[in-house]
C-alpha cells in the first residue's frame, strides 16, 4: 500500500513522462505538412535542382529518424542496464533540442537536415527507453498483470499518440502564419520548457532496464509473418510523407495548415481508432483470418482511392477510411503476435516482448516508407500502386507462414 507522498511522486513522474513521450513526438512529426513542398521550392530557387532530385533527399530525410531510432533503441536498451533513467531522459532531451536548432538554422540544406533527423531519431530512442524503463522501476513486482502499471504504461502511449497527432497540424499553422524557422523556434521553446520541469521535478531511480528479449521469437514463422504485417503497416504510412504534401498541392493548391490537418486526421483516425478495435477483436481468434485480410485489402483500396479522388473533402474522408484500415492491420496483427509469443490476452500492454517486437517492425515499415514513396517523380501514382501491391502481396506470405508454424500443428 503506497503512502500519499509516494502516490503523489509516482503522479507527477507519470506526468512528466507523459509531457516527455507527447513532445518527442511532435517534434518528430511536425514538419511532415511543410516540409516536401517547402524544401522542393527553396532548393529550386536556390540550386536549380532538379525536382526528382529534391524529393529523393526529403524520403532519405524522413527515413533517417525510424533508422536511428531502430539503432539507438537496441543500444540504450543494452545500456539502460548499467545507466540511470536522468541519462536517457534529459540526454534526449538535449540531442532533441540541439536537433531542432539544426534544423532552424538548415536552409533547407539537405546533408544538415538529414543529419538532424538522425539526432531526433537518437534522442527519441533514448527518451523512449528511459520512459518506459522508469515505468517498470515505479512498478516493479507488478509487471505481471498490476493494473497501476498498466495505466501508467496506457498513459505514455497515449501522450505518443497525441504529439504524434498533433504535430502535423500545429507545424503546417505555424509553417502557413510565420515561416520555416519559427516552427523550429516554438518546438525549442517547448523542449527546453519540459526538459527544465524534468531536471527539476522527477526523480528518476537507478535500478536497471528489466531485460527484454525478443529476437529468439523470430525463430517461429508465426511471429515472424505478424511482424512483417507490422514493417506493411508502417510502411503504408509513412510513404505518405513525401507523398501527400506533393499531391494535396499539385491536386488542390492545399496550404501546409491544410496538409498538416490532413495528416492529424490519418494519425488521430488510426490512434483513436485501435483501442476500440482490439476490444471489438478480443476473443475471436477464429475471425481474425478475415480481419486480416480487410485491413490490408483495404489499405490497399484507400491507399489509390485517396490518389484519385476529385474533391479534397472526398480525399479527407479516403484518409479516414485509410486510417481505420491501418488500425485494423496493427490490431489484428498484435493480436495474432500475442497468440504466437504465448497466447496472452491481447490487452497485456505490459508484455514488453510483444511491445518491442510490434514497435520494432513498425519502425522498420516508417523507414522503407518514406524511400518507396519519394522514389518516383513528382505528383506519380507509381508509390501509391506499388505500396497496394506489397499491402495484398502480404497476405498469402502471411498465411502461409501461419500455417507453416510448429504451434498451428
Amino acid at each position: 500500500m503506497l503512502n500519499n507522498n509516494e502516490s503523489v511522486q509516482r503522479s507527477r513522474a507519470i506526468t512528466l513522462i507523459s509531457a516527455l513521450c507527447f513532445v518527442d513526438n511532435m517534434v518528430q512529426t511536425c514538419i511532415v505538412g511543410f516540409l516536401p513542398t517547402h524544401t522542393t521550392l527553396l532548393h529550386y530557387n536556390l540550386h536549380r535542382m532538379a525536382h526528382e532530385d529534391t524529393l529523393y533527399s526529403i524520403g532519405l530525410v524522413f527515413s533517417s529518424h525510424s533508422f536511428f531510432y531502430i539503432v539507438g533503441s537496441i543500444i540504450f536498451r543494452r545500456i539502460g542496464v548499467e545507466a540511470s533513467r536522468r541519462i536517457h531522459l534529459l540526454g534526449g532531451l538535449a540531442l532533441l533540442l540541439i536537433a531542432s536548432c539544426f534544423f532552424m538554422m538548415s536552409n533547407a540544406d539537405i546533408s544538415i537536415m538529414i543529419f538532424s533527423r538522425a539526432l531526433q531519431g537518437v534522442a527519441s530512442a533514448l527518451i523512449q527507453t528511459g520512459a518506459i524503463g522508469l515505468i517498470a522501476d515505479m512498478y516493479a513486482g507488478t509487471m505481471d498483470g498490476g493494473n497501476d502499471f498498466e495505466k501508467a504504461f496506457a498513459d505514455v502511449v497515449t501522450a505518443n499518440m497525441f504529439g504524434a497527432a498533433l504535430g502535423p497540424v500545429v507545424g503546417g499553422i505555424f509553417y502557413t502564419l510565420r515561416g520555416f524557422e519559427f516552427v523550429f523556434l516554438v518546438m525549442s521553446i517547448g523542449i527546453s520548457t519540459v526538459g527544465f520541469a524534468t531536471s527539476l521535478f522527477l526523480d528518476t531511480p537507478d535500478t536497471p532496464l528489466p531485460p527484454v528479449h525478443f529476437t529468439g521469437h523470430l525463430s517461429d514463422w508465426w511471429v515472424r509473418a505478424t511482424v512483417a504485417g507490422f514493417v506493411v503497416a508502417g510502411w503504408a504510412m509513412s510513404m505518405l510523407e513525401p507523398t501527400l504534401p506533393v499531391h494535396l498541392d499539385a491536386a488542390f493548391g492545399a496550404r501546409q495548415a491544410v496538409i498538416g490537418l490532413a495528416f492529424t486526421e490519418l494519425i488521430l483516425s488510426q490512434q483513436v481508432l485501435m483501442p476500440i478495435i482490439f476490444k471489438l477483436i478480443d476473443g475471436k481468434p477464429d475471425d481474425r483470418a478475415t480481419y486480416i485480410l480487410c485491413a490490408f485489402v483495404m489499405l490497399a483500396t484507400f491507399l489509390l482511392l485517396m490518389f484519385v479522388a476529385k474533391a479534397l473533402w472526398i480525399c479527407f474522408v479516403m484518409l479516414f477510411f485509410f486510417g481505420f484500415a491501418a488500425a485494423l492491420a496493427v490490431a489484428t496483427c498484435n493480436a495474432e503476435l500475442s497468440d504466437a509469443l504465448g497466447g496472452e490476452e491481447i490487452r497485456s500492454t505490459h508484455d514488453l516482448s510483444n511491445y518491442f517486437l510490434k514497435d520494432t517492425g513498425y519502425r522498420v515499415g516508417t523507414c522503407l516508407g518514406p524511400l518507396v514513396g519519394a522514389a518516383f517523380t513528382g505528383n506519380s501514382l507509381a508509390p501509391f500502386f506499388l505500396t497496394a501491391l506489397g499491402c495484398v502481396g502480404f497476405l498469402p506470405l502471411f498465411f502461409v507462414a501461419k500455417d507453416s508454424s510448429p504451434r498451428q500443428k
